[in-house]
């Protein structure tokens, strides 16, 4: 058993945590190398922005197709 994730593990379990909790021994070695690698510190942020992009706004609140469909076009 390695110590230490790679990069690409990293990647991996950064991805898989988006859509279910990790085990302990696996959040464990996550916080470890992301504590020591930026490059992966990184994709973890921007990984957890898009999610927070796409889980954050209120469909309710947003415009249905025929809004935009319907509406009138401007210069041409």
């Amino acid at each position: 058993m390695r110590l230490m994730y790679s990069c690409r593990k990293v990647a991996e379990l950064l991805l898989e945590a988006q859509d279910e909790p990790l085990g302990m021994f696996q959040r464990l070695q996550l916080k470890v190398h992301l504590s020591r690698c930026g490059d992966c510190t990184n994709f973890g942020e921007q990984i957890q922005g898009i999610h927070d992009l796409l889980v954050a706004p209120d469909l309710a609140d947003l415009p249905d197709d025929s809004d935009v469909v319907n509406s009138p076009k401007t210069g041409d």
